[in-house]
């Protein structure tokens, strides 16, 4: 059993602020189960990365992440994700979730979420395995990459 309490102040634009949480959430849990099913007991690296994608409207930033993980659009789950970040063993996995927002994949050591919003690009990954100690870095410089 799971039990959830979300809390805390809400800011001014306490509504979208909701709504975000709302909209969120699903995937989270989702991200929990994969965890659950997959990495059982294994503790996760958390790699993070974040690359602002200016003015560019949120199809074309789309579009630069799915030619980035070799992804047909529009991504469904279930299709298979690839991708070589400089630096690192070449990354392949299926799609696991698919909406406006994100893209995650699900390697054999790794959850790898890749987020667009309006002006940024971030991705947050779960990587299991070995040597991880340059992720961070290569991740970063792929989507910095990805982005230009």
């Amino acid at each position: 059993m799971l039990r959830i309490v979300q809390s805390g102040v809400l800011g001014d634009d306490w509504q979208d602020e909701y709504d975000a949480l709302r909209r969120g959430w699903p995937f989270h849990l989702h991200t929990l189960r994969e965890y659950l099913a997959h990495f059982p007991g294994r503790t996760g690296i958390p790699v993070f990365a974040m690359a602002p994608s200016g003015e560019q409207p949120a199809q074309v930033v789309r579009a630069a992440l799915t030619r980035g993980l070799s992804l047909p659009s529009p991504v469904a789950v279930g299709a298979r994700a690839h991708a070589e970040p400089a630096g690192l063993p070449p990354v392949d996995g299926e799609v696991t979730w698919s909406d406006d927002e994100r893209i995650e994949v699900r390697t054999a050591d790794g959850i790898y979420t890749f987020h667009h919003f309006p002006g940024v690009v971030l991705m947050f990954h779960h990587l299991f395995g070995p040597d991880t100690d340059s992720a961070e870095a290569a991740w970063q410089q792929w989507l910095t990459g990805l982005l230009a």
